[in-house]
Formats: C-alpha cells, sequence, structure tokens
C-alpha cells in the first residue's frame, strides 16, 4: 500500500500485487477535522486485509508525519511494515537532542523511541543526514 499524505485534498490510497499491478485506489480524509480518522483508519485495516498487504509506504509530503503516525496506530490482522521512505539512518547530533543544554542524550531519549525529526543537512558526497528534534526549528 502506498499513501501520498494531505490535510485539504486528502491521503490518495493505492493497493499494489506484488508485481507492482493496481489493485485498489482511493482518497481519505482522517485530518480534516471532523471525525474521520477512526473511520479512515478502520478503512485502510480493512484494505490491507483484503489485498493481503504486507508493507505500508507514506509519502513525506504535507501530513506525512500526522498519517504516518495514524497508520502505525492501526491494529493490522497481520504483522504490516510501515516506511517513511527515507532508507538511510540519519544522525541527531547531541546538540540537535532538545532546544536546551544536554549533556546525557538518556536523559532525552530511550532505545527504540519513535522521535519527530527535521532534516537540516544532507551531505551526498559523505552519504549522510543530519536531523534535529529540536521543536524551535
Amino acid at each position: 500500500m502506498g499513501i501520498d499524505p494531505g490535510f485539504r485534498t486528502g491521503c490518495k490510497v493505492v493497493c499494489l500485487d506484488r508485481q507492482g499491478k493496481l489493485l485498489h485506489h482511493d482518497t481519505v480524509y482522517p485530518h480534516t477535522g471532523k471525525g474521520r480518522g477512526q473511520q479512515d483508519a478502520e478503512k485502510l485495516r480493512y484494505l490491507c486485509e483484503k489485498y493481503g498487504i504486507q508493507a505500508v509506504a507514506v509519502g513525506n509530503g504535507t501530513a506525512g508525519r500526522e498519517t504516518e503516525a495514524l497508520v502505525r496506530k492501526i491494529d493490522f490482522a497481520r504483522p504490516v511494515s510501515v516506511d517513511m521512505g527515507v532508507h538511510r539512518d540519519g544522525l541527531v547530533h547531541i546538540s540537535e537532542m532538545a532546544d536546551r543544554f544536554v549533556k546525557n542524550p538518556a536523559d532525552v531519549v530511550r532505545v527504540q523511541q519513535p522521535v519527530h525529526v527535521t532534516v537540516i543537512g544532507v551531505d551526498l558526497e559523505r552519504k549522510r543526514i543530519s536531523l534535529s528534534m529540536k521543536k524551535n526549528r
């Protein structure tokens, strides 16, 4: 399943088979503020079950973080991998972990904790992505 996230125009959803053949397409509106989030999450769960979806790729457009959070909360009937599409590890320097001084990273994060980050640099030559967890960026 691929989801192109969006607030105003909704999230475009496609279900594909292993060869990339289109099985289903739809638009859901979980972020309109009209209480449709749970209804649309149930629709995504149903589509994953109906088409045997094993992975969900969420685009990084507007509402990407919100859509990823919605998909990660869904109780799928079988294991489903959720991917934001970066396919590369990034580095959060200790100075970019919080809006305050951080002496010990364990004071801010724990192992396997999901965090929200902002890309602050891309070094293609060294194949590095620099990230920040600061709220005031």
